[in-house]
């Protein structure tokens, strides 16, 4: 007797749902962001999660996936790509430019003026929005202060400046094993590798609003 499913699922249209949904605090988002995909697979995800959250300010480019990559590199920080996303620029005006790498596993953002922001100043992003957005509650002696992950590559500005904001710096070694050890310790910390720019944390469905509060109170949009 053969083995007959009880229910079919599409995992495609399940993905977008979880994305959909990490992301309620983005709804209608009224930024003006252009997305390259980069030929990548993020080009189709983009699509549809955009129209899911209803950004009507947001653009996707080269969202057809082609493994020969046509018209940049699949490294988004390459002299190659920076070059194609400065002339999208100089045609339309944008509030930020997020470029994804060939594989769809790294994101890099870029401000209007075509600078590339580092891994530590996304990271800094991510943890002054954690830090600002939480409920604001009456200190008390046992009170704890956000905690976060760096790995040793991080820069000696980024650990001055999360310590000036009262954030505990852990530097742990390169290597995400190390820091998913290091986030099982500790409770609700943020963390990220500054080589990647990727911040995640115990509260992951809370980042979106939290960058967003950072970048609109940093004055970087």
């Amino acid at each position: 007797m053969s083995y007959q499913p009880q229910s079919a699922v599409n995992i495609y249209e399940a993905y977008i749902d979880s994305l959909a949904k990490e992301a309620q605090e983005l709804l209608q988002l009224p930024y003006k962001i252009l997305f390259d995909a980069g030929h990548g697979p993020a080009g189709r995800i983009l699509k549809d999660l955009i129209a899911r959250l209803e950004w009507m300010h947001a653009d996707v480019v080269l969202d057809e996936a082609n493994g020969d990559f046509l018209v940049h590199s699949p490294d988004p920080t390459s002299q190659e790509a920076r070059m194609y996303i400065e002339s999208l620029l100089v045609q339309k005006q944008y509030d930020a430019v997020c470029a994804f790498d060939g594989d769809a596993d790294r994101l890099v953002v870029y401000l209007p003026q075509g600078r590339m922001l580092h891994g530590d100043e996304l990271f800094f992003l991510f943890a002054y929005g954690r830090l600002h957005e939480q409920p604001l509650q009456a200190k008390t002696l046992e009170s704890k202060p956000l905690q976060s992950v760096v790995d040793i590559k991080a820069s000696a500005t980024l650990l001055r400046v999360l310590q000036a904001s009262d954030i505990v710096c852990n530097v742990v070694p390169t290597g995400c094993a190390y820091i998913k050890a290091a986030l099982k310790e500790r409770v609700g910390a943020i963390c990220g590798s500054s080589t990647s720019g990727s911040c995640t944390g115990n509260s992951a469905n809370s980042v979106g609003r939290k960058s967003r509060s950072a970048t609109r109170r940093s004055g970087y949009f």
